[in-house]
C-alpha cells in the first residue's frame, strides 16, 4: 500500500499526507476465533515438521559425505553451511591494469577535480590514460604489480593508528630514551660525572 502525497495551493504550500484509511474490524465468534487459531497452530507444526526432516536429511546426507570422502563430519557441515558463500565472494585479481589504474589514482588523488570541474572517475582515467598503458614494458608492469600487492597486503593485514596507539607510541619511545640516557649517565666515570654535575 503507497500513501499519496498532496500539496495544498496556498503560498507557503507543504507536504500534507492524507488520512489513513479506516480499519474495518471483523467481530468473529468465539468457535471462529477457536478454529482460526486451532488453524495457525497446524501450520506451524506442519512448518517445524518438515524444517526438522529437512534438518535429519542434511545430517545423513553430511555423515555419507563425510564417510565416503574420509572427512570429519565437521568439515563436511562447513562445506554445506558456510561453502556457498566462498563462490560469492568478491575475487579481484591483481593484474597490471589494476596497478596501473590503482597507482594513476593515487598520483592525482591530491588534484580531485579535473579542468573541467568533474569529479574524476573511473572513464575519465582510462580515456586519459589508455595510451601510457600500452607504451608500458613489461619489467614496469611487474613493478607496478609488486607495488600494488604489498599495498594490498599491508591494507588487509596493516595495524589501525589510533590516537591512544600513537600516544602509546610515544611513551614508550620516550621511556627508552630515558632509560638509554640513565644507562649512559651510569656507566659514566665518577670523575667524569661530578665534573658534568658541576
Amino acid at each position: 500500500m503507497t500513501s499519496q502525497a498532496f500539496f495544498v495551493s496556498k503560498p507557503n504550500a507543504r507536504l500534507v499526507e492524507p488520512n489513513p484509511r479506516p480499519c474495518i474490524k471483523v467481530a468473529l465468534s468465539v468457535e471462529a476465533c477457536a478454529i482460526l487459531k486451532l488453524n495457525q497452530h497446524e501450520k506451524v507444526e506442519r512448518f517445524r515438521e518438515d524444517l526438522d526432516d529437512a534438518w535429519q536429511s542434511l545430517d545423513k546426507v553430511t555423515k555419507m559425505l563425510a564417510s565416503k570422502h574420509h572427512k570429519s563430519v565437521q568439515h563436511v557441515q562447513n562445506d554445506l553451511y558456510l561453502g556457498h558463500v566462498k563462490f560469492h565472494s568478491r575475487k579481484s585479481k591483481i593484474n597490471a591494469w589494476n596497478a596501473f589504474t590503482w597507482k594513476k589514482q593515487r598520483t592525482l588523488n591530491g588534484s580531485k577535480k579535473n579542468a573541467a570541474g568533474r569529479t574524476r572517475t573511473l572513464l575519465d582515467l582510462v580515456e586519459q590514460n589508455r595510451l601510457e598503458y600500452r607504451e608500458l614494458s613489461a619489467k614496469d608492469k611487474d613493478c607496478l604489480i609488486e607495488e600494488f600487492s604489498r599495498f594490498k597486503e599491508s591494507k588487509a593485514i596493516g595495524i589501525h593508528a589510533t590516537m591512544k596507539s600513537k600516544i602509546n607510541d610515544i611513551t614508550h619511545t620516550l621511556k627508552a630514551i630515558e632509560n638509554e640516557v640513565h644507562d649512559t649517565w651510569d656507566n659514566q666515570p665518577s670523575t667524569l660525572r661530578c665534573h658534568l654535575h658541576n
